[in-house]
């Protein structure tokens, strides 16, 4: 494995806010459900602050084992912040208040004094022994509810209420293990489940589970999807967790034939920190002409430390391969420097020269420059009389995101959403 989660536990105290939030992405994706993290969540964890960054912190606590000394801490925070009236203490209260709901009843109901003290956090208990009830339920049983609803919203999208139950049963369904395995690797290898919703909860199941068997079935999903849906996405994440060298060969074969989802198959390889992951992003890297599929690929890189590609990923940004409104890319490439201990040759020079062509980008095609293009007198007064003024076609939704242009999983999930299609 190229990523050893002492080394991003020491990363969480380092000063600069990219590293930090480098080192907490990555123990969540590839140290989820592990113990001995959270308490340095919450030391890197400033609530004096109002910033993201600290918002984002608290938001992967959920994504850990607590001890006793952890729980006491987030209940002593929560109550500190109902005294703070802004949005970003609102949002830190929020996540810590969530990550309550995902720790272990039992931790919960053993400190329940701690609780029964104040009315806000006595009614989390309550929502999260309720849960552990659900939770609680034989394997059978759970299948059969989350089938019946499925079933109820088969071709419209699901009420919300609905939406998180079913979450909460494929939560319960990820803690059986092998009494669901064989269930899951049956319905997903059905050509056409012609159950948009159930499918999308199996395939969280099976990257949950890491069920290597569905591979196959979930590259036939991914390829098959609309990249607006939710399972398009989920299918990125459930080989990613997956994993396993089958993932990464599948990848191999499949990326000369399918350059629409060479983006895709770059998300996936940032979840998987092992060195036969690293080998085929760097070749693929090394031979790709495509600025964005180039980005997407060395922003892969830098989300598994690979110190290897720092070379690589340096001269792409000299020399201008990339497309600035993915990605920036010294951003992603210093907390992979950060974490080998090394420090970028002339980094100032290089952020210098990653911002100007960011600017040059932003001005070239931001849609509202290229209004003014369109627009700008020209010099020759009898052509502009002769032309027909032509309708322009601007992306509003690109528009409401600001200059970014994030990873298709990383896009708010409304704007990933469509309603049940069906296929063929």
């Amino acid at each position: 494995m190229l990523v050893e989660k002492k080394r991003l536990i020491e990363l969480l105290a380092h000063e600069d806010n990219r590293v930090v939030r480098a080192a907490s992405e990555a123990l969540e994706k590839f140290f989820y459900g592990s113990g001995d993290v959270i308490e340095h969540l919450l030391k890197a964890l400033d609530i004096n602050k109002s910033d993201l960054d600290e918002s984002l912190l608290a938001a992967r606590i959920k994504y850990f084992i607590p001890t006793d000394n952890d729980l006491l801490e987030i209940l002593r925070l929560i109550i500190e912040l109902e005294d703070k009236a802004d949005v970003a203490s609102s949002n830190i209260s929020w996540h810590l208040m969530n990550s309550l709901l995902e720790f272990p009843f039992q931790l919960l109901e053993k400190n329940y004094s701690s609780f029964s003290s104040n009315k806000g956090l006595l009614s989390i208990f309550e929502i999260a022994k309720n849960q552990a009830e659900v939770k609680n339920l034989e394997p059978a049983v759970l299948w059969e509810k989350l089938e019946k609803i499925c079933r109820q919203y088969r071709d419209k999208e699901m009420e919300r209420d609905d939406d998180e139950y079913c979450e909460l049963l494929v939560k319960a369904l990820s803690q059986k293990g092998e009494k669901i395995k064989q269930k899951v690797m049956m319905y997903l290898s059905q050509e056409d489940m012609n159950d948009y919703h159930l499918e999308f909860y199996l395939v969280k199941l099976a990257g949950k589970l890491r069920i290597k068997e569905t591979i196959p079935h979930l590259f036939r999903i991914l390829i098959n999807s609309d990249p607006l849906e939710f399972v398009y996405s989920q299918s990125i994440e459930a080989l990613g967790k997956i994993g396993t060298p089958e993932v990464v060969e599948e990848i191999d074969s499949l990326y000369l034939s399918h350059k629409e989802l060479r983006n895709s198959f770059a998300e996936i390889l940032k979840y998987i920190p092992h060195d036969y992951s690293e080998k085929l992003a760097l070749k693929l890297l090394g031979k790709e002409n495509d600025t964005e599929a180039k980005t997407f690929l060395a922003g892969a890189l830098c989300d598994i430390f690979s110190i290897n590609s720092g070379e690589l990923i340096i001269d792409i940004i000299r020399k201008k391969q990339y497309e600035p409104s993915i990605m920036e890319l010294p951003d992603y490439l210093i907390p992979v420097y950060a974490y080998h201990n090394k420090t970028i040759d002339n980094l100032a020079e290089l952020e210098r020269e990653d911002k100007e062509f960011r600017d040059e980008h932003y001005h070239t095609h931001h849609p509202i420059f290229k209004i003014a293009k369109q627009v700008k007198p020209s010099e020759d007064d009898d052509a502009i009389e002769d032309e027909e003024s032509e309708p322009f076609d601007i992306d509003m939704e690109d528009n409401q995101r600001g200059t970014k242009k994030l990873p298709m999983s990383r896009i708010p999930s409304k704007k990933r959403y469509k309603k049940k299609k069906k296929k063929g």
